[in-house]
Order: structure tokens, then C-alpha cells, then sequence
């Protein structure tokens, strides 16, 4: 039987909330992340300005997956830390940005002969890709070309399906397993509301596998996604929060190593 006040439900964060300013007509919980519980609380009055806020809860232990550790010292780190920055900011700018919420994003990337390609990107806090969790809302990207286009289906940072469709009538749909040890290891990754199937990773195993080679091999970075790449990442998401008016104290900005903090 769940406690009235077991903040790891939804249920047990409504019995908490109410009767208080943050009593709420929704309470979402949150996918991303794997150390705490997260929600977002939809007001049913406004405070202090907000309609929503965000309500984060810790355990001893990582959220799935009960048998492990996690001490809650954790938070106050957290807390310190998110302390300090807001310390440094000037009144003004104390509020959390709207990019946050949600943003939308035009890019254009030139090409030769005026054949610029276009991409349009979204973010979001509050909805996701995939919300029954079974691929039925479709593809969260798409990638069209002369020859007919690449869907690539959630979650978009470790992809589990693609398809090809091509103008001459060619679907080819491809699957792609997420790494891991796999059934029979005795090993279980916890992440959102859940337990991965035995031996099921996150994707991390990619990224992990490619460091390993790159250190045996004597490379200094990866062909599958190079230094250059990554500066271009960087710089895109550097002038989305500049036109969107998002400035952190020159310390966090500076380029400069080592900072004197």
C-alpha cells in the first residue's frame, strides 16, 4: 500500500501538496534524469508569477532500482551549488529563461550553389516524443533529401528504430538494440519510471566503447564525431541562448583557463 506522503508517486506528492500554495491540477512526472524523482506541478493558483514549478525528491537509494546506495548528501551539493550561481546573477536576471519550457529553433546550414539546408529543432521540458512509450506518436525527427527521407524514432539520444523511405517505393526500417552486457549478466539499469530488461544500457555503451578504442589506438578524438563537430554543437547552442537573452556571469562564459573563481 503506497504512504499518503511516499514522494516517490505521483499520488504521494498530491496528499503532500495539498492544501498549500502548491497545490496543483496536474502533477507530471518528469523521464529525464536518474538520481531523483521529478515532477512538475501544474498551480492551481499562481505563485509568486509562476503557473508551474518544478518539485524534485531524493531517496537513499537510485529511483528503480532500490538495492543501490545513494546517499542523500548528494542534495546538498545541489542546493549549494545552485545557490552560489543564482548568488552571482544580478536581480534582474534571477527568473528562470522561458528556454527551459520550451524553444524552437530555425538553422541554416549553406551550401554551395545557394542549395541551403534548413532544420527546424524543438526543445522541451514539459512534453516529450513518446508519451505512451511505445513509438505510437511516430517519429521524433525527420530528415528529408531529394531521394525521399530518414525518420528516426525516440528517444533521440539513443535511437531504438529508422526508417528509409525513398521515392522509387523503398521502406527499409532498421531496429538497433540498445548495447549492454546483456540477458543472463545479472545486470539491470534503472532509469525514469523503470528498469531496463537485463543487460539493457542507455546507449552510453557506444560512447564508452568508442573512448576505449581511441585510447588503445592512440587517437586523440573520434572520426565518428570529431573536435570540429563538437565546436559547432557548441557554438549553435551558445547563439540560441544569446538571441534568446540568456547570459551567465562572465566566470561561466569566459573561455579563458584557468579562471580565478
Amino acid at each position: 500500500m503506497t504512504e499518503i506522503n511516499d514522494l516517490a508517486t505521483v499520488e504521494g506528492v498530491r496528499a503532500y501538496i495539498s492544501g498549500t500554495p502548491f497545490d496543483s491540477v496536474d502533477v507530471s512526472r518528469l523521464s529525464g534524469g536518474l538520481g531523483n524523482f521529478t515532477y512538475r506541478l501544474s498551480l492551481r493558483t499562481p505563485y509568486n508569477g509562476h503557473t508551474t514549478v518544478i518539485l524534485k525528491h531524493g531517496k537513499p537509494y537510485v529511483p528503480g532500482m532500490e538495492d543501490m546506495a545513494f546517499s542523500l548528501e548528494r542534495q546538498v551539493y545541489e542546493v549549494t551549488a545552485l545557490r552560489q550561481i543564482r548568488a552571482t546573477l544580478p536581480p534582474a536576471q534571477r527568473k528562470a529563461p522561458s528556454a527551459d519550457e520550451l524553444a524552437t529553433m530555425l538553422l541554416v546550414f549553406p551550401r554551395a550553389e545557394n542549395k541551403d539546408v534548413h532544420a527546424v529543432a524543438t526543445t522541451s521540458i514539459r512534453y516529450g516524443s513518446d508519451p505512451l512509450g511505445d513509438l505510437s506518436a511516430g517519429p521524433a525527427c525527420r530528415v528529408h533529401g531529394d531521394k525521399g527521407e530518414i525518420q528516426i524514432f525516440p528517444p533521440l539520444y539513443r535511437p531504438t528504430k529508422t526508417r528509409l523511405i525513398l521515392r522509387d517505393g523503398t521502406i527499409e526500417d532498421r531496429e538497433w538494440p540498445q548495447p549492454g552486457p546483456g540477458k543472463g549478466s545479472g545486470w539491470f539499469n534503472g532509469f525514469g519510471d523503470g528498469i531496463q530488461p537485463e543487460g539493457e544500457g542507455q546507449g552510453m555503451f557506444w560512447e564508452a566503447d568508442e573512448a576505449a578504442y581511441a585510447l588503445v589506438e592512440g587517437r586523440k578524438e573520434s572520426p565518428l564525431l570529431t573536435w570540429e563537430e563538437s565546436v559547432l554543437i557548441m557554438e549553435v547552442m551558445d547563439e540560441v541562448r544569446k538571441q534568446g537573452g540568456l547570459r551567465f556571469p562572465e566566470k561561466i562564459e569566459t573561455t579563458d583557463f584557468p579562471v580565478a573563481l
